[in-house]
């Protein structure tokens, strides 16, 4: 059997993950944004919602689950591109990467709630009112996570000098087609 060791994550890793869990006085807690996929996984594993402090409390045996899920938090983050191929919970309320929720749809007639940046496409909310859903085309998020979750799961890391080089090279590319084209129609 593997065991894993957690540590308190400071306070500027919380704020760039959107779910992250803890070990808080023996006890395995998972705070997250709201979301039924994060409520259904919780309760699967036997946790139940702790009010007092905000967060799922889960049983100790599933860090190994969690880890899965969110990535070994101890090691150092990365930001990431998730684009639809990688995203669990199409046409459903919940667009998320493992336990990291994205977006949420509570209902067709309100606004969707985004919890990653989005990078390219758009999401939006839609469906029935019985059965809301996200309606996207070509939506690619951008979060952080750690670098063990990022290779696991084959995300590309945009956070590096290499991918801005890159994005760069693309937008003065295509600013010179748009320049080439307007030389020939004269």
């Amino acid at each position: 059997m593997r065991t894993f060791k957690i540590k308190n994550l400071g306070k500027r890793k919380k704020e760039k993950l959107i779910s992250y869990y803890e070990r808080i006085g023996g006890e395995l807690f998972v705070t997250s944004l709201f979301s039924d996929y994060i409520i259904q996984t919780c309760r699967r594993w036997g946790g139940h919602w702790d009010a007092d402090k905000q967060k799922w409390r889960v049983p100790p045996e599933r860090l190994s689950n969690l880890i899965n899920l969110l990535g070994d938090q101890s090691l150092p983050l990365v930001r990431v591109s998730a684009p639809e191929h990688v995203l669990s919970g199409l046409n459903s309320q919940s667009h998320h990467v493992g336990l990291h929720i994205l977006s949420f749809c509570p209902d067709r007639d309100r606004e969707i709630q985004i919890y990653a940046d989005v990078i390219e496409g758009y999401a939006q909310s839609g469906g029935s009112r019985k059965y809301p859903r996200i309606e996207c085309e070509d939506v690619v998020y951008a979060l952080w996570v750690p670098t063990d979750f990022a290779v696991k799961r084959n995300l590309q890391i945009i956070n590096g000098e290499d991918y801005q080089l890159s994005k760069a090279k693309e937008l003065l590319e295509a600013q010179l087609v748009e320049i080439e084209t307007l030389i020939q129609k004269r």
